[in-house]
């Protein structure tokens, strides 16, 4: 009977069920999303993303802004030489006091001189995930 009850409770687990034979969850709770920390920031300025958020920042990014910010957030020499004041994302104090609200606007509309508009190129989405992703290259 106890091995009749296990292997129901094993099936019930394997199918997702909600709950086992003897009452007890089954499903364990997802994870909480990742934290960003802001640099700087007021509290609450900015908030937490999730992991797929953040790959498809990743994506967004590497398609979009590696080449002049660098593959991991600091400008590649050439940008740097060829760019006055191109922003290094592994710096503390280039997204420090920045809300999501600046960085997106930024990104949508370009920055100066130097940094194109994306609003033609990406969705607010895409823009959004960037800017996400953006935030978590900041060295700790």
């Amino acid at each position: 009977m106890t091995k009749t009850i296990l292997v129901a409770a094993a099936v019930a687990l394997t199918a997702g069920a909600t709950a086992t034979a003897l009452g007890a969850a089954a499903v364990p709770a997802a994870p909480a999303a990742p934290a960003v920390a802001p640099p700087g920031g007021a509290p609450g300025t900015w908030r937490a993303i999730s992991i797929r958020q953040a790959t498809n920042g990743r994506t967004i990014y590497r398609e979009n802004c590696k080449d002049c910010h660098g593959s991991f957030g600091a400008p590649t020499k050439e940008s740097l030489r060829k760019y006055e004041k191109i922003a290094d994302f592994t710096k503390r104090e280039t997204l420090a006091g920045k809300t999501d609200k600046e960085l997106i606007e930024a990104v949508t509309n370009g920055k100066g001189r130097d940094m194109k508009g994306f609003k033609d190129k990406l969705s607010a989405a895409e823009i959004d995930a960037a800017v996400q992703y953006v935030k978590t290259l900041v060295k700790k």
